[in-house]
């Protein structure tokens, strides 16, 4: 019996320049650029075949402000 192997690649945002982006809850100075970030998924796929693709985080602050501040308002919950 031969194994096949499966690669499955997590990219968690939050690793991202946040001068290009903030897409995400946490941010990290001097992060990846997203052409890097691309290029090396790409590398990775030339090497091997991935299989799967996750992406975590991808949650704006804008976003969460905006849920926070939309909850005081009675209309949306009390």
């Amino acid at each position: 019996m031969k194994w096949q192997m499966h690669y499955l690649v997590h990219f968690d945002m939050d690793v991202l320049e946040p001068s290009e982006i903030i897409p995400a809850v946490g941010v990290v100075q001097d992060g990846l650029k997203m052409t890097e970030i691309v290029r090396i998924i790409n590398d990775v796929n030339d090497a091997v075949e991935i299989d799967a693709l996750t992406v975590a985080e991808p949650m704006p602050r804008t976003a969460i402000n905006l849920k926070n501040m939309l909850s005081g308002i009675r209309i949306f919950g009390e």
